[in-house]
């Protein structure tokens, strides 16, 4: 019984952490192309990315 339990333990443990890496990988590509592509459309066309509605940090730091 202690073998059994011990695979299962183990398989948790590597579902948890494989979970864990797939969304730590989900969430910091979100930001990245949240923040970088934002920014990035203000410092190159400041009034469409304004047309548009975006609101972009780096406009802010600027006014």
């Amino acid at each position: 019984m202690s073998g059994e339990n011990s695979y299962f333990s183990r398989f948790f443990v590597k579902f948890v952490e494989v979970s864990a890496a797939g969304l730590a990988t989900a969430i910091s590509a979100y930001l990245l192309a949240h923040f970088a592509g934002c920014c990035g459309r203000c410092r190159q066309q400041a009034e469409p990315c304004a047309a548009a509605g975006y609101r972009c940090a780096c406009r802010a730091a600027r006014a």
